[in-house]
């Protein structure tokens, strides 16, 4: 099940159940009810929040990913290049010394990788 199909699940619960005690509930039902809804906001935001951080880019000033860890960079030309770094030079299979102004990490590998090519 993807995240946004669980979160939707999730969230769907929390709130059949806050209406629930909301209608009929005790106020300490009431109360625990708003609480839960409240404890998975806060868990909501603290997942997007690692998830912005995780695909954005990285301005080279700030800082460089470890050394011949394969990233997507970019520079002034706006074109992704998959790159390393070694010793503060940049290097890609086909260009030496790039001009990289950003960097960020490449995303993980599908879990199911067997699908033949088209």
């Amino acid at each position: 099940m993807e995240i946004k199909d669980r979160l939707s699940t999730n969230f769907g619960r929390l709130l059949a159940e806050v209406m629930h005690s909301m209608q009929s509930g005790t106020p300490k039902e009431q109360l625990i009810a708003t609480m839960n809804i409240y404890e998975y906001h806060m868990k909501l935001k603290s997942r997007i929040a690692e998830l912005e951080a995780k695909q954005r880019w990285i301005p080279v000033s700030e800082r460089l990913p470890e050394e011949f860890t394969l990233v997507l960079t970019i520079g002034k030309d706006n074109l992704p290049v998959a790159a390393v770094v070694d010793r503060g030079h940049w290097y890609s299979s086909f260009e030496y010394s790039l001009n990289v102004t950003h960097w960020m990490p490449l995303p993980e590998p599908p879990e199911d990788n067997s699908h033949e090519p088209a």
